[in-house]
Order: C-alpha cells, then structure tokens, then sequence
C-alpha cells in the first residue's frame, strides 16, 4: 500500500479526543487517590479490554465516543488508559482493507513506566504489517509486564 495520508490515523487522533473526555467524564481525582493510577485498555467490544477497572463504565465510555461521532460505529478500537490520560490509540475501519492507524502516529507500545507509556516509532511501511488484535496482545503484554513488575 502506497498511500501518502493516512487516514487511520486521523481517525486515531480523534478517538483519543472522544476517549479522552469520556474519561474525564469519569474519573476524578478522588478516585485516582483512592485506587492509583490503574493501566487498563478499553476497546470497541469486549475483546479488546484488558484490566478495566470496576469503577469505569466501558458501556458508557463507548455511547459518548458515539454520541461525539456516529463514524466510531464503523470502527473497532482499543485505547490505552493510564489514570485520566489516554496513551495510546489503534483504530481499523470495519470491513476494509485500510491498514491499522494508531495514536501516536506509526507506532506500537513499548514499555510502561511512571510516567505512563512509552511506545516505539516505526516505519510507516512496517506498521501496515500488524492487526488490530496485534497490537492489542502487545499492549496487554506490556501492561502486564508493568501489574507483574509492582510490589506486593
């Protein structure tokens, strides 16, 4: 594929827009004392959630991005979540050969740190390569190396 836009990822950057005010929407700062600063992914459907936390209404997150933009229906999607901050976005128009697009642009998760995630930059050419489901497991993989790395 040769193209020069890349229109999955601007559809990328709007969901971390719609995803981002849903959360805040959401979670306060009381619940972020309360609970820490939980690492959770949340999806177009519930295969692609992974350690949502109990007091994150998933249902709702997904009527407001719907509400904000009828076109998330012909989209599947997952977000990373830490805390209140969206960091990182992966988005595949349903039923279409466009390649994956995510948010930030061209790149795949890396390692989760104190600061949130940090994610690897790759070719353009490269990142056509993976699914969306691939770049799910990879993004569970590296929240879960972060659940599994903390103190007991």
């Amino acid at each position: 594929m040769t193209e020069t836009n890349d229109p999955g990822s601007d559809e990328a950057a709007k969901f971390v827009l719609f995803a981002d005010e849903s959360l805040l929407d959401q979670v306060d700062t009381d619940i972020i004392i309360e609970h820490g600063h939980d690492v959770y992914i949340i999806g177009s459907d519930d295969s692609l959630n992974y350690n949502v936390p109990s007091y994150i209404d998933v249902d709702e997150i997904r009527n407001i991005i719907a509400e904000k933009s009828l076109d998330s229906l012909k989209y599947d999607y997952f977000f990373v979540g830490h805390s209140r901050n969206i960091e990182y976005v992966a988005v595949r128009k349903k039923n279409s050969d466009i390649r994956v697009g995510t948010f930030p642009q061209a790149s795949i998760p890396k390692v989760m740190t104190d600061y949130g995630l940090e994610t690897e930059e790759v070719d353009f050419s490269k990142i056509e390569d993976y699914t969306l489901e691939e770049l799910f497991e990879i993004a569970k993989e590296t929240i879960t190396e972060e659940l599994t790395s903390l103190p007991r």
